[in-house]
């Protein structure tokens, strides 16, 4: 992609290294179709890219509305909880958040300094992947989740627990040595049943019976430990206790849920079985589960192809939904493309929504200026690239000191990886008349050639990743893997923020911990929702809701007033219930 050119894709066209920018991308454009307005230039350093926080929060300061908005959810705890498997996503966006709101203080009205800015009770998380769950629990525990849950299913009761299996056991597996019909008649097959397992959850949820828990078992505690209580619960709780703000507080219950669900199903990991997948027994149980707790907020990632009408179908009644189809790090300035669909709920009994995705795209919509180089940030002499080189060169069968230095980063790959990259120049000289190693020209050694076009973009990382630069001529360290997600690892990036959490991984990345491989890292780091991205969503949402005002809720349902007038009771309660969006 040229650059200066926006990073919302509207059209099939060749970029500045004759790549073609897929026709398939036009479904992830979200921005309106009748805006023409260029966006504002992107960052054109790494360094700047992590300037995004207090970039973020100056554009909302720019209007009145949306700053008073944003400074209501300020000085209140929030009361988060999280279902995403991956990196500490959530609490390094709300970090991030709290420096780019420093960044302004004087603005937002925020005269002491030692007051807490946007304050998180982080009250749980699930994760069944224990890898992640080590690296989360070994962060300092002023920042862990307060619980720490491993399966979904866990909440709900034997009963129902019971009847899930039953229809999952029943339903008919997809084999590797299947005929393409065969396979198509049987994933349809599979598509039904969790469809009517769907249906089943949903009708079961409205019955009178409880079908979640009060508690689970807790990965850190181990031992059973006491899930969230829900919305109303929590409103409850407040209208009884004592003080003049007890129903304020129950009216403004600040919650935020934060999921990543099933994009495994739509992914060859899942091996693209969409609606049949095993997961979506998982997401229909979250589902259940917000429906449940009742947070005041949501947002929910997922696969750009995951059909929205199954979060409709379990949550439109409660909730305002709105669904950004993301393309990814790209859209905020970053050269990566990874195509995602976000929905963000507000509940509606408690705020209103006055935003929008047009509003969202021409708020923080940035043309891409960096190419994918701008990625690799570390200087060739620094200690993880040496060490780095080292071991390549060690598998290689090069020992001595002198062998080494004689050596090319190139030579050291293994035998299938040179086949690779060679291939790639090849293309690159066929093109170009000439190899011309100068230009930006980023490829991912571990897939195959031809999988993905090969240019000034960095590639998406899962359990592959080892990302060749022809121009710096060495593939990238575990550090700036993780800082083009954006997790700066590195005291060169002079980051606003310093999630504690990256101790942890500077700690692996050094000490080689044999429990968490490279591979697993590509792992983490490629399922992990981008921060940015994240942080964004969280910014946009809490600058752009209104509240319900306690008042009215209580009044609509105890009117006792007498009137003079004419007016009759019924028509003053339908008119009070208009204005407060009843």
């Amino acid at each position: 992609m040229k650059r200066g050119a926006s990073a919302i894709f509207s059209e099939c066209h060749d970029d500045k290294q004759g790549d073609t920018v897929s026709k398939a991308l036009k479904q992830h454009d979200i921005e309106d179709s009748n805006a023409t307005a260029k966006a504002p230039s992107g960052p054109s350093s790494l360094r700047d890219a992590f300037n995004w926080p207090v970039d973020m929060v100056a554009v909302i300061l720019q209007d009145e509305s949306r700053m008073a908005r944003l400074k209501e959810s300020l000085h209140s705890t929030w009361r988060l909880t999280s279902n995403y498997s991956g990196l500490c996503t959530e609490e390094t966006a709300f970090q991030a958040l709290r420096a780019g709101l420093r960044a302004h203080a004087e603005k937002l009205g925020l005269r002491d300094e030692k007051a807490e800015v946007l304050p998180v009770e982080f009250h749980s998380a699930c994760d069944a992947d224990g890898v992640c769950q080590g690296l989360a629990l070994g962060i300092p525990g002023s920042r862990q989740a307060q619980h720490y849950f491993q399966q979904l299913d866990d909440v709900l009761v034997s009963e129902v627990q019971q009847e899930l299996n039953a229809m999952e056991q029943s339903m008919p597996s997809i084999r590797g040595n299947m005929s393409k019909d065969c396979r198509a008649e049987v994933l349809q097959q599979r598509v039904d049943a969790y469809e009517a397992m769907g249906e089943y959850l949903l009708q079961r949820s409205s019955e009178p019976e409880p079908m979640v828990k009060a508690e689970c078992f807790c990965v850190k505690h181990l031992q059973e430990c006491r899930l969230n209580a829900s919305t109303a619960q929590a409103a409850q709780s407040a209208q009884c206790s004592p003080g003049a703000d007890a129903e304020s507080n129950a009216a403004k219950d600040h919650s935020l849920e934060v999921a990543g669900l099933t994009c495994v199903a739509f992914s060859s990991y899942g091996k693209h079985e969409g609606l049949g997948h095993e997961s979506m027994r998982p997401f229909y149980t979250w589902c259940v589960l917000m429906r449940f707790r009742r947070p005041l907020l949501l947002i929910m990632e997922s696969a750009s192809a995951f059909p929205k009408g199954k979060l409709q179908m379990f949550l439109e009644d409660l909730y305002h939904l709105e669904f950004v189809d993301h393309p990814g790090p790209c859209f905020h300035g970053w050269p990566i493309r990874r195509p995602r669909m976000y929905c963000l709920g507000f509940l509606r009994s408690q705020v209103t929504f006055v935003g929008s995705v047009a509003e969202y795209t021409a708020l923080f919509r940035r043309t891409v200026e960096m190419d994918g180089n701008a990625l690799f940030f570390l200087p060739h002499d620094h200690a993880e690239i040496v060490q780095e080189f080292q071991l390549l060169c060690k598998r290689r069968g090069f020992q001595m000191a002198d062998e080494m230095s004689q050596q090319s980063w190139d030579r050291c790959y293994p035998a299938n990886q040179q086949s690779i990259l060679q291939q790639h120049r090849a293309r690159m000289a066929k093109k170009h008349g000439d190899t011309n190693e100068d230009e930006a020209y980023i490829l991912d050694l571990d897939q195959n050639f031809g999988f993905a076009q090969a240019g000034p973009w960095w590639p998406c990382v899962i359990t592959h990743g080892t990302i060749h630069s022809l121009q710096k001529g060495r593939h990238a360290t575990v550090s700036e893997l993780f800082a083009a997600q954006g997790f700066p690892t590195d005291l060169l990036l002079k980051a606003p923020y310093s999630p504690a959490f990256l101790e942890k991984v500077q700690a692996s990345i050094a000490e080689r911990d044999p429990r968490w491989s490279k591979a697993v890292w590509h792992k983490m780091i490629g399922n992990a929702m981008f921060v940015p991205t994240l942080g964004s969503m969280i910014l946009y949402a809490l600058s752009s809701i209104e509240w319900q005002p306690a008042t009215l809720f209580t009044m609509k349902s105890r009117l006792t007033f007498s009137f003079e007038d004419s007016q009759h009771q019924e028509d003053l309660t339908g008119e009070m219930a208009a204005d407060a969006g009843f």
